[in-house]
């Protein structure tokens, strides 16, 4: 492969693209056309219940009601009735 860019025409650089796009999409997994498109408002949304449920979590650490459910059902994720609905974004 010729590294300098200038030494190559048009027809040989569109070559090399169209060669490394071909590669690309052989790797297995790769599909771009596959990807959801999401909207700012859905990204917001989303980093939003994300933070929600990280912070209903660190507080369902230190709740009575959280670990007697936890006990109970024998699940270390297994959430009171408050914080359950809290995480949910209820």
């Amino acid at each position: 492969m010729v590294k300098d860019d200038e030494a190559l025409s048009g027809r040989q650089k569109k070559k090399l693209v169209s060669e490394g796009v071909r590669r690309l999409r052989a790797q297995p997994g790769w599909r771009p056309e596959a990807r959801p498109k999401t909207s700012p408002e859905e990204a917001l949304r989303q980093l939003d219940q994300e933070e929600r449920a990280s912070r209903t979590f660190a507080e369902a650490e230190s709740c009575p009601e959280c670990e007697a459910q936890r006990s109970r059902l024998e699940d270390q994720g297994a959430l009171c009735a408050a914080h359950l609905a809290k995480a949910m974004g209820f």
